[in-house]
């Protein structure tokens, strides 16, 4: 029988620097753009007095602003769980 813990081990020396370098780029970039996304400016050019739906345009942003990092941040992380290999890059 073999380990499950030590195929995960095996698995994380085998892992290639390029690639944790890359979904460390990508995780900061996220951030980043998550960051500059709520910055005033930004958010002023939503805070009108503009219904869509029922619901303040402000409010519409922000949701889906949140909807769209969660599902970037889970891409990512997805990409640095199963590696380079099984995403063709």
């Amino acid at each position: 029988m073999s380990d499950p813990g030590q195929e995960s081990r095996i698995r994380e020396s085998d892992r290639d620097p390029r690639h944790e370098n890359r979904i460390r780029e990508w995780s900061f970039a996220l951030f980043l753009a998550g960051v500059v996304a709520v910055t005033p400016p930004l958010l002023m050019v939503f805070d009108r007095p503009a219904m869509l739906f029922g619901l303040p345009l402000l409010y519409i942003y922000l949701f889906a602003l949140w909807g769209v990092l969660i599902a970037l941040a889970g891409r990512i992380a997805s990409y640095g769980r199963r590696g380079p290999d099984e995403h063709g890059g």
